[in-house]
């Protein structure tokens, strides 16, 4: 009995390590095998200026779920690392940068200046 409840105990532990645990998530395996290809994307799409700033792939990943609003995840390359700070604390460039109408959300790192950065619709 007391084992049944230990493995009763231990599945939300388990399911918090998994869902957390950023070796996991397969955004970031996406970006580690093509990161020079990434890298050669963003030095071409960047202003000459100023730190390299690009928005390398955005997607859809609300589709064909039930869900109200629409998810997506943009993956961006930002050399200055602003992206990963919140709106409000960003330099002034970063005014001229939005998404639908709006500042782009904090951005989660994932490997190097690649971050992931979730939106909301």
């Amino acid at each position: 009995m007391a084992s049944s409840i230990i493995a009763i105990a231990v599945i939300p532990i388990c399911y918090v390590a998994v869902a957390e645990a950023p070796f996991l998530d397969p955004w970031l395996w996406y970006v580690i095998a093509n990161h020079t290809r990434f890298e050669s994307l963003a030095a071409s799409n960047s202003p000459s200026s100023g730190p390299k700033f690009a928005v390398i792939e955005s997607r859809d990943v609300s589709a064909g779920l039930v869900i109200n609003g629409n998810h997506f995840i943009d993956l961006v390359y930002d050399e200055s690392d602003a992206i990963g700070l919140e709106p409000s604390e960003r330099p002034s460039i970063w005014r001229t940068r939005t998404v639908f109408g709006a500042p782009y959300p904090a951005g989660k790192r994932l490997y190097g200046h690649f971050f992931k950065v979730d939106e909301f619709e």
